[in-house]
C-alpha cells in the first residue's frame, strides 16, 4: 500500500499563512512522504500528523476562531486515497473536545476513514466522553443538513456553520505571545502502519522502525533535502496494534518538524494496520443547546463516503457519556443508563489484552475519562467484551517507546527501537526543559529521595516518600526489566547493569507488566530490598510524574549513565526536569573529603574541595549557571554529562594525602574513624580502594606522607603507621573484615567468567573488586603460592608472609578461586580457556625476570639478577651467601637484596650504583637502614667487568658514571672508562632493572608489546588490541610499587565488569581517578594540634640486623589518637546546589554525618497531570521571559 499526499500539496500550501499554522502545515507536508525521491514500486507509508491544535487551553488563549476545520478536511482527503484490502483500522478517540465553529473532528474522520471498502475490512472507531459536538445545517459538504443524534449532557450540539471548516481561521496567537513563549505546544497525533495477523492471536508485538533521519537536524524544514533521503522498506511484520501518540514542543518554528521527519524515517516498513489515536485533545466545551434528531450521521456519511452509513442506535434516557462504535461501516451506540445496543460484536476490543501487548499501558484511573471505571462499566456490560481489560496507550516516554524496549528479543531482532525511545526523549524537549518549572510540570519522570535521608524531616510531605506510594498500591507490586538499560546497551553505551528488576510497576501498571510478561509479582520485602540494593549500587530512585497528584504507575532506580529520564535535566542543565524538594547540604566540620558522596552523586553536584582557609580568605566555589533568567541553548547543554558528573575536585584542588595516592584512598576519612576508636569502619573504609592495607601498612612508599600538609609544618602525619594497625584486624580471622557484594543485578550475582592470569598485588586487586561486585574470578598462578612479588619479591623482614597470606584469605572467602602451580600458555591456553566459557582475562603476570648487565662475565657461577635471589631466598630462607657480595643498582630492590645478603651470611655486602646519593632512587629511611646493618653503599660506578677463576666469582671492575641522564631527562649514562676500579667478591647481584617472561601466554593473540616488552593498551580502559584482553600492573607500566599495582588492579576491574556485558561502553561515565593537590603555599594555618610525629619503635627481641622476622612494632591504641589529632583536616566536599537533583544517594554514602537533605524547594513537589503541563509552563514561561528582557544584567 502506498499513501501519498501529492494531490493535496496544493491544497495544504493555501491553507492560513499565520506563522503558528505555517508549522503544522509543514508539518503535515514533511510527513506525508512527499512527492521526490521515491521511486515507483517502493511500498511504503507516509505518516501523517493530526494536528488537534496547540492545546493552549482556554484559561490563556480564550476561544479558537476557526476550529479544527481546515486542517481537518484536508487530513480527511488525504484518508480517503488509502486503499487497503484485509486491513483493520481503529480510531480510538477520547476526551476529544472541540469547540468554536465547524463540524467535530471525529466524526469527519470516523466518516472518511469508512470509505475503506472490503469484505474482511473493519473499522473501530471508540468515541468516548466529552465529545462537544457542534453541528446544526451545513451547507460546506455537499449541502447536507447534518443533524446528530446524540444525548447527554456530556455529548452537546452547539449550533454553527460547516463553512467555518472551510474558512482561512486557525489559532489567532499574536506575534507577541509566541515571540515571548518562544513554544507552540502541538497534539500530534499518529497514523502508524503495521502488520496484524489472525486478528492479533500470536502477536509478537515487533515493529521494524529506520531511524536513519532522526540525526538530520540540518534537513529540517527543506522539502527537497528530504525527498533525497533513502527510506528502507521493511515489509510485513507480525505485531499487534501499536498506538504512537506524542506531545511534540516547538520554539521558533524548527522543532514541530523533528518528530514528523523521525517518524517518516521510522515508519518506513509497508504493514496491513493503521491505527490513529487522539489522546486528550485539552480544548473546552463551549455549552449550548441539546438537540438530539436521529438519522443525520447516516446522511453524513453517505455524503462524505458515498455508501450508506448503516443503522444509528444510541440507547435512550441516562444522561451519562456514551461510547460511539463503527462496524463495517454501521454506527452502534452504548450508553451508561440504557444498557448495550450493540450488534456483531467486536474482535478488536475482545483482543484488548493482546492490544496490550504492542505497548499499550492498562491504564487504571490516570486519565478522567477511565477514572471511577467509566469506560469499563460500559464495556463489562458488552457480553463480548466481558471481563476484559481495556488498555490506554500512554505517551511516548515514560510510556510506549519505552515498552517496546522491555522485550530483549524484540530489540535484539530490531535495533532501530531503541534509536526511536532514545530520540523520543531527545527531539520534543530539547527546546522547552529550560521552560520547565519547579516539579516537572508533568514532563517524563520525577525523583525521589531515599527514604531514610528525610526521616527526620518533619516539613515532608507524604508523596516525597517512597514508603506512602508503596501503602498506597499495597500489594500491587510487579518488577520489570529497565527498558533504558536495555535499549542503551544495543546503542553500544551499555552501563554493564543487570536490567532485570528495576523498575517496579505499582497498581494496574503491576497487573499489565505480568500480563504481558514483561514482569512478574513482588512482594512488599521483595521491593524493599530492591530499593536497598538500588541505593548501595547508586541508582537514583524516581516516581512517574504524568498523572497530577497522588498518582504514579512506576517507581524506577535509575543509572544516570544510561537514564533517558535523567538525561532531560543533565543534559541539558535544567534540573527542574528532575529534581525533587530537597537539596544537599555539606556539615563542613564534620566532612573529611572521603570522595563517597563524590563517587556516587548522579548529577555531579559534590565535588572535593579545602575547608582550610586561605590567605585570601575561604575558597568560593563556582556554581552551575541554571536557565531562569538567561537564554538558553545548545550551548548551554552539557552533552558529556556522564562523565563529566564523574569529575572528582574542584580546580582550587583537595587534600593533598587523597591526592598524592595512586589508590586515592580516603586517607583523611579513615585517620577520623581511627580517632573515633572505629576501627572496623576504617577498615571498610580503606579497603573500597586497597585491598591489602595490612601489606601496603609495611611495604607502601607513603607518597600520601610525602604530600600531607602536615609536613609543611613540622612532620607529616604517620599515615601508614595508623593504617598498619588498622590493618591488624585482617591478621586475625575472628575480627577479619570481607566486604559484602555490592552487584548491579537483583539475580544474585554475575555468571560470567573472568580469567585472572597472575596472582600478584595487580592481579589479586582486580580479583578482588570483580568478587565484590558479585562474580566469580579464577586466578591462575605458575608459583606455588599467591602474592607474587609480595612474597617472592619483599623479603620477610619488611613484610612476613603471613601478613600477606591472611589477606589473600579474604578474597578466597568472597569466592575467588585461585589456581597455583598453573602456567598460562604452558599448562593451559588461552584458546582452551575461552572454549571453557572465560568471556575475559586480565593478564597481570608483572617483570618475574632480571634485566642483565651485557657485560664480560655475567654468566659466571655467583652472578644472579635481584629477582632469582629474592625469590630463592623467599623459598628458602637459610640460603647461603657466603663471602664478599657486591650489589650492583641504587633502588629499593638493590637494598632489599644487601639487607638480604646480611641476613643470609654474607662477610660483607657493598652497594654500587651510578646515582649521585641525593638522587638515589631507593628512599633515604631504606638506605639509612641498610648502613645500619652494615652495607656499605658507594655512588657514581657502573659494572664494567665481572671477574672469574675457575668459573667462579673473583670480582667486578667498575668504571666512573659521570652522568646518568641527557640533556632532556631521559636515562643516558656516560662514563669515564679510564677511571676504574677492581672489587674483589665471591657474589654480584644485580639490580638494574626487571622483565617480562611472556613465555607462550599470548601465543595466537594480538596483543601488541612495546618498550621493555610491555603490553601495549589503552590508558584508561587497560584493554589490548585482543579486546577480550586486558592488561595491568607492571606488565604494562614496567616496575613500580605494590600500590601502583593495586590500584591498576581495581580499574581493571571495572573495565572487564563492562566488557563482559554485551555492548556496554568501555568508557562512558567512567570515573577517570583525577584529582589536584590544594595549594599549601597559600594556606593560612591557625589552630591545629601541636603533637609531635608518633614512632612505633622496635622489637627488642628480635635482632632487626640478622632475623628474617619483621622487628617493627605497631601503634598503640593511644598513639593512634594521639596521631591522627595531628590530621589538620585539609579536604571537604562541596554541594552545588544548582546541580543537586535531591536524591538522596549521598547521604547514603557518608558515614561521617557530614550531609544532609534540607527541604528547600517544596515547590518541586507539585505533581501535575501530562495533559495540563502548559497550564504549568506557560506562567513560568513568560515570567522567565520577563526575567531574560528587563531582569538585572550583571556587571
Amino acid at each position: 500500500m502506498t499513501l501519498r499526499m501529492a494531490e493535496e500539496v496544493t491544497i495544504l500550501r493555501e491553507i492560513v499563512p499565520l506563522p503558528p499554522y505555517n508549522l503544522f502545515r509543514q508539518a503535515v507536508l514533511l510527513s506525508a512522504g512527499l512527492e521526490a525521491g521515491h521511486g515507483p514500486g517502493q511500498s511504503r507509508l507516509g505518516v501523517v500528523i493530526l494536528v488537534d491544535a496547540l492545546l493552549l487551553t482556554q484559561t490563556f488563549l480564550g476561544p479558537l476562531p476557526g476550529g479544527l476545520g481546515p486542517l481537518a478536511v484536508d487530513l480527511l482527503r488525504v484518508l480517503g486515497k488509502a486503499h487497503q484490502q484485509d486491513h483493520i483500522v481503529r480510531l480510538d478517540l477520547y476526551e476529544a473536545r472541540a469547540y468554536g465553529g465547524g463540524l467535530p473532528f471525529a466524526v469527519h474522520l470516523v466518516a472518511q476513514l469508512s470509505r475503506l471498502h472490503g469484505s474482511d475490512r473493519r473499522l473501530v472507531a471508540g468515541v468516548h466522553s466529552h465529545l462537544a459536538v457542534h453541528g446544526g445545517k451545513d451547507q460546506g459538504l455537499g449541502g447536507a443538513d447534518v443533524e446528530l443524534p446524540l444525548r447527554g449532557d456530556d455529548l452537546q450540539v452547539e449550533g454553527g456553520s460547516l463553512r467555518h471548516l472551510h474558512r482561512p481561521h486557525f489559532l489567532g496567537l499574536g506575534d507577541d505571545l509566541v515571540h515571548v513563549a518562544h513554544v507552540a505546544e502541538g497534539g500530534l497525533w499518529i497514523l502508524v502502519q503495521l502488520a496484524a495477523q489472525d486478528g492479533f492471536e500470536g502477536a509478537q508485538c515487533v515493529l521494524q522502525l529506520h531511524v536513519a533521519a532522526l540525526q538530520a537536524g540540518e534537513l529540517l524544514g527543506h522539502r527537497e533535502g528530504l525527498g533525497e533521503e533513502l527510506l528502507d522498506a521493511a515489509g510485513p511484520l507480525h505485531g499487534a496494534l501499536v498506538l504512537l501518540p506524542q506531545l511534540l514542543h516547538a520554539q521558533d518554528g524548527d522543532d514541530v518538524l523533528k518528530l514528523p521527519i523521525a517518524l517518516e524515517q521510522l515508519l518506513g516498513a509497508a504493514g496491513d494496520l493503521i491505527v490513529p489515536l487522539s489522546h486528550h485533545v485539552g480544548l473546552q466545551n463551549t455549552g449550548g443547546g441539546l438537540q438530539g434528531i436521529h438519522g443525520g450521521i447516516n446522511a453524513l456519511l453517505h455524503d462524505l463516503t458515498g455508501e450508506d452509513g448503516g443503522g444509528v442506535q444510541v440507547g435512550e434516557g441516562g444522561g451519562g457519556s456514551g461510547v460511539g462504535q463503527v462496524v463495517g461501516g454501521d454506527v452502534d451506540g452504548l450508553d451508561g443508563g440504557n444498557g448495550p445496543v450493540l450488534g456483531g460484536g467486536n474482535p478488536l476490543l475482545k483482543g484488548a489484552h493482546l492490544v496490550g501487548q504492542g505497548g499499550l499501558i492498562a491504564h487504571g484511573g490516570g486519565h478522567p475519562a477511565h477514572q471511577g471505571g467509566d469506560l469499563a462499566a460500559r464495556l463489562d456490560i458488552a457480553e463480548d467484551v466481558v471481563d476484559e481489560k481495556q488498555y490506554v496507550l500512554p505517551m511516548f516516554v515514560p510510556g510506549s517507546a519505552e515498552f517496546f524496549n522491555m522485550h530483549k528479543q524484540q530489540i535484539q531482532d530490531n535495533p532501530e527501537v531503541t534509536a526511536f525511545f532514545e530520540r523520543m526523549t531527545f527531539l520534543p524537549l530539547e527546546h522547552i526543559t529550560a521552560m520547565v518549572p519547579p516539579g516537572g510540570a508533568g514532563i517524563g519522570m520525577h525523583v525521589i529521595p531515599v527514604e531514610k535521608a528525610i526521616e527526620t524531616e518533619n516539613r515532608s510531605a507524604d508523596i516525597e516518600h517512597i514508603s506512602h506510594w508503596l501503602k498506597k498500591y499495597e500489594g500491587k507490586y510487579a518488577a520489570s526489566p529497565c527498558s533504558c538499560r536495555m535499549s542503551r546497551a544495543r546503542m553500544g553505551e551499555g552501563c554493564a547493569d543487570d536490567p532485570e528488576d528495576w523498575c517496579i510497576g505499582v497498581g494496574d501498571m503491576a497487573d499489565y507488566l505480568v500480563e504481558t510478561k514483561k514482569g512478574h509479582y513482588v512482594t512488599y520485602d521483595e521491593v524493599l530490598e530492591i530499593l536497598r540494593r538500588a541505593e548501595d549500587n547508586g541508582f537514583v530512585h524516581q516516581i512517574t510524574n504524568i498523572d497530577g497528584e497522588n498518582k504514579i504507575f512506576a517507581i524506577c532506580n535509575c543509572n544516570v549513565n544510561i537514564c533517558n529520564a535523567l538525561r532531560t535535566s543533565q543534559l541539558f542543565n535544567t534540573p527542574n526536569m528532575s529534581r525533587s524538594a530537597y537539596v544537599a547540604k555539606v556539615k563542613t566540620e564534620n566532612c573529611v573529603a572521603c570522595g563517597r558522596c563524590v563517587e556516587y552523586c548522579p548529577a555531579g553536584a559534590v565535588k572535593l574541595g579545602q575547608k582550610l582557609c586561605t590567605q585570601n580568605g575561604p575558597v568560593e566555589y563556582p556554581r552551575q549557571e541554571l536557565p531562569d533568567a538567561v537564554k538558553w541553548g545548545p550551548e548551554k547543554w552539557d552533552v558529556d554529562y556522564r562523565d563529566n558528573n564523574r569529575i572528582n575536585c574542584y580546580d582550587a584542588g583537595t587534600a593533598p594525602c587523597k591526592t598524592a595516592c595512586p589508590a586515592h584512598i580516603a586517607v583523611q576519612g579513615y585517620l577520623k574513624m581511627a580517632a573515633q576508636g572505629r576501627y572496623t569502619d576504617a577498615l571498610a573504609l580503606i579497603k573500597k580502594e586497597n585491598p591489602f592495607p595490612a601489606v601496603c601498612g609495611r611495604v607502601c612508599n607513603r607518597r600520601c606522607e610525602d604530600a600531607c600538609t602536615r609536613g609543611t609544618v613540622d612532620q607529616a602525619v604517620a599515615i601508614d603507621e595508623v593504617k598498619k594497625f588498622i590493618a591488624q584486624q585482617d591478621l586475625n580471622a575472628a575480627t577479619r573484615y570481607v566486604p559484602p557484594v555490592v552487584a548491579p543485578t537483583n539475580r544474585g550475582g554475575f555468571a560470567e567468567k573472568i580469567a585472572v592470569i597472575g596472582a600478584g598485588p595487580a592481579g589479586l586487586s582486580c580479583a578482588y573488586y570483580l568478587a565484590e561486585r558479585g562474580y566469580k574470578p579464577t586466578v591462575f598462578e605458575k608459583n606455588e603460592r599467591p602474592g607474587g612479588m609480595l612474597v617472592y619479591g619483599i623479603p620477610s623482614y619488611k613484610l612476613e608472609k603471613d601478613v600477606v597470606d591472611a589477606e589473600i584469605e579474604v578474597l578466597r572467602q568472597m569466592g575467588v578461586d585461585i589456581r597455583c602451580g598453573v602456567e598460562v600458555g604452558r599448562d593451559i591456553t588461552l584458546d582452551t580457556l575461552r572454549r571453557e566459557g572465560y568471556k575475559a582475562f586480565y593478564v597481570a603476570i608483572g617483570c618475574q625476570d632480571g634485566r642483565s648487565a651485557g657485560i664480560p662475565g655475567e654468566d659466571t657461577a655467583g652472578v644472579m639478577t635481584a629477582v632469582d635471589f629474592l625469590h630463592a631466598v623467599a623459598e628458602n630462607e637459610t640460603y647461603p651467601v657466603e663471602g664478599r657480595a657486591v650489589v650492583i643498582g641504587g633502588g629499593n630492590v638493590a637494598i632489599d637484596v644487601a639487607r638480604t645478603s646480611v641476613r643470609c651470611g654474607a662477610a660483607e655486602v657493598s652497594m654500587y650504583c651510578l646515582e649521585p646519593r641525593e638522587s638515589m632512587p631507593a628512599s633515604a629511611e631504606e638506605a639509612a637502614e641498610a648502613e645500619d646493618e652494615g652495607v656499605a653503599i658507594r655512588c657514581g660506578w657502573g659494572p664494567k667487568e665481572i671477574l672469574a677463576e675457575a668459573g667462579r666469582v673473583t670480582g667486578i671492575v667498575l668504571k666512573r658514571c659521570v652522568s646518568v641522564f641527557d640533556e632532556n631527562g631521559r636515562f643516558c649514562p656516560r662514563y669515564d672508562e679510564a677511571d676504574t676500579i677492581p672489587v674483589p667478591c665471591e657474589h654480584v647481584f644485580l639490580s638494574i632493572g626487571q622483565s617480562i617472561r611472556w613465555g607462550s601466554l599470548l601465543d595466537g593473540a594480538k596483543v601488541e608489546l612495546g618498550r621493555g616488552g610491555a603490553a601495549v593498551a589503552d590508558p584508561l580502559t587497560y584493554q589490548t588490541a585482543q579486546p577480550d584482553i586486558f592488561v595491568g600492573g607492571d606488565v604494562y607500566t614496567g616496575p613500580k610499587f605494590a600500590i601502583d599495582a593495586i590500584a591498576a588492579g581495581k580499574q581493571g576491574a571495572e573495565s572487564l565488569h563492562r566488557f563482559v556485558h554485551e555492548n556496554a561502553s568501555l568508557t562512558i561515565g567512567r570515573n577517570r581517578r583525577q584529582f589536584k593537590e590544594l595549594d599549601k603555599e597559600s594556606l593560612a594555618l591557625e589552630n591545629y594540634d601541636n603533637g609531635a610525629r608518633q614512632s612505633a619503635g622496635m622489637d627488642e627481641r628480635i635482632d632487626y640486623r640478622r632475623s628474617f622476622r619483621d622487628a617493627h612494632k605497631t601503634f598503640t591504641e593511644e598513639q593512634v589518637k594521639a596521631e591522627t589529632a595531628r590530621c589538620l583536616g585539609c579536604g571537604a566536599s562541596v554541594v552545588d546546589p544548582n546541580k543537586c537533583i535531591g536524591c538522596g544517594l549521598c547521604t547514603t554514602k557518608c558515614e561521617f554525618d557530614a550531609i544532609h537533605l534540607n527541604r528547600e524547594l517544596p515547590e518541586c513537589s507539585r505533581m501535575v497531570r501530562s495533559e495540563d503541563k502548559f497550564k504549568a509552563i506557560l506562567p513560568y514561561m513568560i515570567k522567565r521571559e520577563m526575567k531574560i528582557r528587563f531582569g538585572k544584567k550583571d556587571g
